[in-house]
């Protein structure tokens, strides 16, 4: 299993903001061009809605490489979600 903490941060730029090149920002590090990667997601909640009300979110995902299910939970205190996944197959 492994977990980490999480912070969410949504930006908005305007509409003729180009993004600068990337190339060189860390050492050894490459960019290329965009992929595509189609995701299925299930999300679960109780009947009466609880996880949400919580701030909690319960996924499954399938994708390439990495855990299925992820919780991520909330911390009212500094604006951060801890975020936990596991894989039963021994992949986390």
């Amino acid at each position: 299993m492994s977990a980490s903490v999480e912070r969410e941060l949504k930006l908005l730029a305007p509409e003729q903001f180009e993004l600068p090149p990337m190339d060189d920002v860390l050492p050894g590090v490459a960019c290329g061009q965009p992929r595509r990667f189609e995701l299925d997601a299930t999300y679960y909640d109780t009947k009466d809605l609880a996880l949400a009300r919580s701030g909690v979110t319960l996924r499954y995902r399938t994708e390439q490489s990495g855990s299925p299910w992820t919780v991520k939970l909330p911390d009212h205190t500094n604006g951060k979600r801890h975020r936990s996944s596991r894989d039963p197959g021994g992949r986390s």
